[in-house]
């Protein structure tokens, strides 16, 4: 359950990034009452899941996240990629 968790929230967090440099990815600006909660998110959800992976499988987990982390990144590239053209 550690992956899906850790993937989730790293895939959150790249997301955020690319709603906040809306500009780059060609993406709306968001309402101003979202940005604070992108900035949060951003800055969370990766931690977050850092510590529980950490907490529940020690230096395994720290490697589960890492995984994680790398598929998120190429599951949002992925998504933005197919969002543009």
């Amino acid at each position: 359950m550690t992956f899906p968790v850790a993937l989730a929230a790293c895939l959150a967090a790249f997301l955020c990034h690319a709603l906040l440099h809306g500009r780059r990815y060609r993406l709306p600006t968001p309402p101003p009452g979202l940005r604070p909660v992108a900035y949060l998110l951003r800055m969370a959800a990766p931690l977050g899941a850092l510590a529980g992976a950490v907490a529940n499988h020690g230096v395994t987990g720290a490697l589960l996240w890492f995984a994680a982390a790398s598929l998120a990144g190429l599951g949002a590239g992925l998504l933005l990629a197919t969002r543009q053209y």
